[in-house]
């Protein structure tokens, strides 16, 4: 079994992680009989969850959708060459049977990597969404027959 716990002395504590505290609620997994265990030997330790380290200021994709891109793409001063780029790169992982999203972020990331930003792409979004909402709207308000009063 891995080392899934650790004793910290400097603070008096077993350390562990999110994941292997979850388990080792479970009175009938080894998870739990290894924390019983080093309790058992430190009495006096406190169980905490492993602090996760992260950067600050790193730019962050989560979200980032090829509607998204469109949309952000659609923006910019030359939407017409850039989508034409864009659809090669979608023609080239049909093409070559590979899945179209890790190459089309790819592109996206490199080409637009200065001026890029999550929260203005999902306003320019937004914004894209609502006036294709609004269009249907008023093209099934111009197809709904007029009701006789």
């Amino acid at each position: 079994m891995k080392n899934l716990f650790a004793y910290d002395f400097t603070t008096n504590t077993i350390v562990a992680s999110k994941a292997t505290l979850k388990k080792a609620g479970n009175p009938t997994t080894p998870e739990y009989k290894a924390l019983m265990k080093m309790i058992a030997e430190q009495p006096t330790f406190k169980v905490v969850e492993k602090a996760i380290n992260t950067k600050s200021g790193k730019t962050t994709y989560k979200g980032l959708t090829i509607e998204m891109m469109e949309s952000y793409i659609n923006a910019q001063e030359n939407p017409v060459a850039l989508c034409a780029e864009f659809e090669r790169i979608r023609q080239f992982a049909k093409n070559n049977k590979q899945r179209e999203y890790p190459l089309l972020k790819q592109w996206f990331v490199e080409k637009f990597k200065e001026q890029y930003k999550m929260t203005d792409a999902k306003k320019i979004h937004a914004k894209r969404v609502m006036a294709k909402a609004a269009g249907k709207v008023v093209k099934l308000a111009a197809a709904k027959p007029a009701v006789n009063q």
